[in-house]
C-alpha cells in the first residue's frame, strides 16, 4: 500500500492495537526480534507510559499505558 509505511499489530494488557509507522521507526536484531522506537513518557514501579509514533486504530490515540513488569509484543 504505502512503500515508507509498515502496518504494525501490537499487543498490550488491554488487548491488540494497529497502527501505520514509518518503515525506519522498525528495527531488528540479529536474533529475529523485531522493535519499534517509541517514546516513554513516565516510567515508574508500577506503570509505563508510551507515547506510540501514530494513533492506534482502535483507539484513536497515540498513548499506552502498560505495568511496568510487562511488554508490549509484535503479533
Amino acid at each position: 500500500m504505502f512503500s515508507d509505511k509498515y502496518s504494525v499489530v501490537l499487543k498490550n494488557l488491554k488487548g491488540k492495537l494497529s497502527l501505520y509507522v514509518d518503515r525506519f521507526l522498525i528495527k531488528k536484531d540479529d536474533k529475529g526480534a523485531t522493535f519499534l522506537k517509541v517514546y516513554i513518557v513516565k516510567k515508574d514501579k508500577n506503570k509505563t507510559v508510551v507515547l506510540l509514533p501514530s494513533e492506534a486504530f482502535e483507539t484513536s490515540s497515540r498513548w499506552v499505558e502498560s505495568s511496568s513488569t510487562s511488554h508490549v509484543t509484535f503479533i
